[in-house]
């Protein structure tokens, strides 16, 4: 992986992934529609999905703002957020977007959103995190080698 004191060399804005994923299964569903549960099932779970969605992605960002380091994938990091959210993920900005993402499946009952998970996530992990992951150990060292053995990528 290549990077520098710039950052990881995120190439897309990690939101852009999980948007055009969701737009990949917005058009699917309008040629290939695939029956889902509709309202008002389906509003409870796209409320189930959103609200620790937002939970996480707010308390993680805090976590990035007590620490005083930046939180833009790419560019540079201060400081090694391991507190809060990051206690139990390594990626708790990452999941909170897939949570959203997921309650908008639900939201407008498009069942692809669920078959096209997978795809994004797998581009999320090559194309962001790795890249994150190896900025991060040569940044912070063995700091970061210990936290990877104690804490997940996702769950």
């Amino acid at each position: 992986m290549t990077h520098s004191d710039n950052g990881p060399g995120i190439l897309f804005p990690p939101p852009l992934n999980y948007f055009i994923g969701f737009l990949f299964a917005y058009a699917m569903n309008r040629f290939y529609p695939i029956p889902m549960v509709g309202p008002p099932l389906s509003i409870v779970l796209a409320l189930i999905a959103v609200t620790p969605s937002a939970v996480l992605g707010l308390w993680s960002l805090l976590e990035f703002w007590r620490a005083r380091t930046n939180f833009l994938p790419h560019k540079p990091s201060s400081s090694l957020v391991i507190v809060g959210p990051y206690r139990v993920t390594r990626n708790p900005m990452y999941l909170s977007l897939a949570l959203l993402y997921v309650s908008f499946g639900f939201l407008l009952s498009i069942a692809w959103t669920f078959i096209i998970l997978p795809m994004v996530i797998f581009i999320m992990n090559v194309y962001v995190i790795r890249r994150e992951e190896s900025y991060l150990e040569s940044r912070f060292g063995e700091q970061y080698r210990a936290y990877t053995q104690q804490v997940h990528r996702w769950l």
